[in-house]
């Protein structure tokens, strides 16, 4: 696909002198820094899996800042 960007006129410049002293085209520079880039932003944002097990949750109206109340719920036999 062709298209056109702007550039600073010192990235242009830097990019073009790379280009020339490694022997490769500008458009590789370029598309080597547009694919680490990408990789790099997929990469930090990374999302933890859904671990989820599809329980029934809490099942009886609990307070949730009351810990001592979640906890004996948890570890009822499941009865209540």
């Amino acid at each position: 696909m062709r298209t056109t960007i702007d550039l600073p006129d010192d990235l242009f410049r830097q990019a073009k002198i790379t280009a020339a002293r490694e022997g490769v085209t500008l458009r590789s520079i370029v598309e080597s820094g547009l694919r680490t880039e990408l990789a790099r932003r997929q990469a930090s944002s990374y999302r933890l899996p859904d671990l989820s097990f599809g329980g029934r949750g809490m099942t009886q109206d609990v307070d949730e800042a009351d810990w001592p109340a979640i906890r004996d719920i948890i570890y009822s036999d499941g009865s209540a």
